[in-house]
C-alpha cells in the first residue's frame, strides 16, 4: 500500500492532526459523540480527539498551528455564543481555518471514495494563505452547542450540452457557529461568474452571513437561528444546494 501524502503538501503523512482542535474541545460544555456524514458514506461517530494521520508534521506544526493561533480570539468566543463584530480581516481568518478544516474532514473519508480536494487547492492554502477555487463560504448560529460535520459531493448539468460541474458542500457545527464550506470546479470553457447553481429557495440572509469573499463587517450572529425549534434545521440548510424542484438558482460568485 502506498504512503499517504500530507493533504497540503507532497510530504510524507507522518503526523497526526485532531480532526477538532483541543482548544475548541476544552471551551464546548460537554463531550458528545460527534455525529459526521462524508460523501456518500452513513452518518458514523466518534469522540472529539479524534486524530487523523493525514498531514506532515512540518504542516501540522507550522503553519497549521499558526492558523489556530490567530483564529483562536475570534472562534472562541462565538462558538461559546458571545456576540462580537467581525470586520473583513476576522472573516478572512475565519474563512481559512474553514477551509482547512473542511480539507481535513474529508482526509478522513475512506481511500476508496472521491477527493474533492485532492486538486492542489491544500497546497495553495498552505503555501500562500490564499482560497483558491470557486469558493464561497457562511457562518450562521446554531441553537445547540456540539460538534458535527457534513459533507455532499454535487454534479450539475449546465445548459443541457453535455457540459456540467462539480460542487462540494461541508457544513460543520463549532459549538454554536455553523459554518458552510462550497468550493465548485466549472469546465474551462465556462465563465463561473455567469454559471447559476441550484439553491433552496429562502431568506438564507437571516440564517447565514458570508465570510468568503468577505465583502461588508457584521455583527455576529444572524438574527435567526439554525436547529430543532428554528424556522430551520440543520438539515435543511446542508442541503440546501441540492437540485430539487422547489430550487432556485443562485450565482457562485455571488
Amino acid at each position: 500500500m502506498t504512503k499517504r501524502k500530507c493533504l497540503f503538501c507532497n510530504e510524507d503523512a507522518n503526523s497526526k492532526e485532531h480532526v477538532w482542535p483541543q482548544w475548541i474541545l476544552k471551551l464546548l460544555p460537554s463531550r458528545r459523540p460527534v455525529r459526521q456524514r462524508l460523501g456518500t458514506g452513513k452518518d458514523v461517530t466518534y469522540s472529539g480527539d479524534f486524530k487523523l494521520k493525514g498531514v506532515c508534521s512540518t504542516c501540522n506544526n507550522g503553519w497549521m498551528s499558526e492558523l489556530e493561533a490567530e483564529v483562536k480570539s475570534i472562534l472562541g468566543p462565538i462558538l461559546q455564543d458571545l456576540s462580537i463584530q467581525l470586520d473583513l480581516e476576522d472573516q478572512k481568518k475565519l474563512a481559512r481555518w474553514a477551509f482547512k478544516t473542511a480539507i481535513v474532514l474529508e482526509g478522513t473519508k475512506e481511500r476508496s471514495m472521491k477527493r474533492y480536494f485532492a486538486s492542489g487547492l491544500g497546497p495553495a492554502l498552505k503555501t500562500s494563505g490564499d482560497i483558491q477555487g470557486w469558493t464561497m463560504i457562511w457562518i450562521g448560529r446554531s441553537s445547540e452547542s456540539g460538534l458535527y460535520a457534513r459533507a455532499a459531493d454535487l454534479r450539475y448539468d449546465l445548459d443541457g450540452q453535455n457540459s456540467s460541474a462539480e460542487a462540494t458542500v461541508t457544513t460543520m457545527v463549532v459549538g454554536h457557529v455553523v459554518f458552510q464550506v462550497v468550493s465548485a470546479v466549472f469546465p474551462p470553457e465556462k465563465d463561473a461568474e455567469l454559471v447559476r447553481i441550484p439553491l433552496y429557495a429562502e431568506d438564507w440572509e437571516q440564517v447565514l452571513a458570508k465570510i468568503w469573499p468577505p465583502s461588508r463587517v457584521f455583527t455576529w450572529p444572524p438574527p435567526q437561528s439554525i436547529g430543532p425549534g428554528d424556522r430551520l434545521s440543520l438539515e435543511r440548510v446542508a442541503d440546501r444546494w441540492k437540485v430539487l424542484p422547489e430550487a432556485q438558482t443562485s450565482p457562485l460568485a455571488d
